[in-house]
């Protein structure tokens, strides 16, 4: 288990990465579809899912805490993800990004709230994996790179 000092590292650091990768997508690359079938996601979707899914897991690491519950057994992660999505469908890249930096708020204030005895605490993720409120708090960030890295991977090979 990581010390708080060192998870508050590691976040704070990953999520500067998260900036930086956000920063390289432009206008131009918003409407881009980067899963590669007709129905996939485009850049800017898939920054609503981001959006959408930071918002969730801090939610459920508030829950875990205080209930010692995560999700349902039966929830369908596909489902949420389409639904979250389509709540953001008309908003302006600019307000995501806005969102984007409300989230970075809001995860490093509850960073800096939850004691480190709560780390251990656990709870169903989405995925249907249990897992420690710490490794959600690395989940968030290491989830938001992973697909801001395909993205910008998608975007420079329709460049080449």
């Amino acid at each position: 288990m990581k010390t708080k000092n060192e998870l508050n590292e590691y976040i704070l650091r990953k999520l500067d990465e998260r900036d930086k990768l956000v920063s390289k997508i432009s206008n131009d690359d918003l409407n881009i579809n980067v899963q590669g079938h007709e129905d996939g996601w485009t850049t800017i979707d898939v920054v609503k899912h981001i959006v959408q899914s930071e918002k969730g897991m801090i939610q459920l690491i508030q829950k875990i805490i205080l209930t010692g519950q995560g999700v349902p057994e039966d929830f369908d992660l596909n489902r949420y993800n389409k639904s979250q999505v389509k709540k953001l469908e008309t908003i302006s890249f600019g307000n995501l990004l806005e969102k984007l930096s409300q989230n970075k708020t809001d995860l490093v204030s509850l960073l800096d709230t939850v004691d480190e005895s709560d780390y251990s605490k656990r709870g169903r993720h989405a995925t249907g994996k249990l897992y420690s409120v710490e490794e959600i708090f690395q989940v968030i960030v290491d989830h938001d790179i992973y697909h801001l890295n395909q993205v910008l991977q998608h975007i420079q090979n329709q460049d080449n």
